[in-house]
């Protein structure tokens, strides 16, 4: 009893990584608590496990906490592509959204082809930053929509 009063005295941030098992990582969907993601990631001692951990919930944010925070390993930064990757299939619009944003981050000619399938959403909030991303390589991201449009017209 006397330890959840004291668990209970502490400020709700506190509380909040007291246990981080029951919901740090389970926030990283949450753009509320992004702000506190970045500022963790300059604390941490170990970067790559977080970030790694981080990016199956939220690529995006992954990909900010390793721009903002300490130096991660290759590895790493290969991870969160690869996951920001299987977004862009989702059938929501915010991992759609996620998956923009963590990808245009890559070299983009590591990330053509998502980025071509991401530039014909349905959703303009998706489809938008992808074309824009695409237009920059010119004449090989404008092949690359092209490609993907006549894939998905012959399905």
């Amino acid at each position: 009893m006397e330890q959840e009063l004291a668990q209970r005295k502490l400020p709700a941030w506190r509380r909040l990584f007291a246990r981080p098992e029951t919901g740090v990582l389970a926030r990283a969907g949450d753009a509320w608590w992004a702000e506190t993601f970045i500022q963790l990631a300059g604390m941490t001692s170990n970067p790559n496990t977080r970030r790694r951990g981080l990016a199956e919930s939220n690529p995006w944010l992954a990909w900010w906490c390793v721009q903002e925070g300490r130096k991660v390993e290759p590895d790493t930064v290969r991870i969160i592509q690869e996951r920001s990757e299987l977004l862009v299939d989702s059938n929501r619009a915010d991992n759609r959204r996620s998956a923009v944003q963590a990808l245009l981050k890559v070299s983009r000619a590591r990330v053509i082809d998502p980025l071509a399938k991401l530039a014909i959403d349905t959703d303009a909030s998706v489809a938008g930053p992808a074309r824009q991303a695409l237009e920059e390589l010119a004449d090989t991201g404008r092949k690359a929509v092209a490609r993907v449009f006549e894939t998905r017209l012959l399905r």
